[in-house]
């Protein structure tokens, strides 16, 4: 999140109203964060919910989350890095997901460290029709994925002066297995102009 009253979401397109919380990483303990409301919903115009096309979405909050030690925002890529595929990047990411294919969700954060593969690998096992220019992916590695429960969750760069950046948004994994291939996630630096012009952010050049 970039601008602290926009709060960026997938496949946000069945509900229209929204509880936000930041600064948990325990599920069973919600009130120990601070959670925001809001019904209002910038969903991306060409979204596709069967083939999970442009699948982004901003939420905007009513007001501003307070920042501290437990919550803050995570900045957007740069213009320049537009053409950037980031591949064999390592990345990292978070979510409460379950932890293998037959296993509940995670009452507790958890991080996981992946690396960007190519759009060729993955179109192997997705096909070239399901996977576009505006996505990207992971490789799956034995016991470390992305999984159910996951999806939304952003997909961290470290850039060279050390600090974090989103350029993936978690997307879809396979139905056959979440260990097993590459996860897939939507590229950010294929919305920058779209994020911009609906929130006002200024993009790095």
């Amino acid at each position: 999140m970039e601008g602290k009253e926009f709060v960026f979401q997938y496949g946000a397109k069945r509900t229209s109203n929204y509880a936000v919380t930041a600064g948990v990483v325990d599920r069973t303990a919600l009130s120990n964060g601070v959670t925001k409301y809001s019904t209002n919903k910038i969903l991306h115009p060409t979204y596709d919910d069967f083939y999970l096309y442009n699948n982004i979405a901003l939420i905007k909050l009513t007001s501003p989350f307070s920042l501290g030690a437990n919550i803050n925002f995570i900045r957007l890529p740069k213009q320049s890095d537009a053409t950037n595929t980031f591949v064999d990047s390592d990345v990292t990411i978070c979510g409460f997901g379950k932890k293998g294919n037959y296993a509940y969700p995670s009452t507790l954060l958890q991080t996981v460290g992946l690396t960007v593969t190519s759009q060729v690998e993955c179109a192997a096992t997705y096909g070239t029709t399901a996977i576009t220019s505006s996505m990207m992916c992971t490789g799956a590695q034995p016991e470390l994925s992305v999984c159910g429960g996951d999806f939304g969750g952003g997909l961290m760069y470290r850039e060279a002066d050390s600090q974090k950046t989103i350029i993936g948004i978690a997307s879809f994994i396979s139905r056959r297995s979440c260990l097993r291939y590459p996860a897939v996630y939507t590229r950010v630096t294929s919305f920058l102009g779209w994020i911009s012009s609906n929130t006002g952010i200024a993009i790095r050049p």
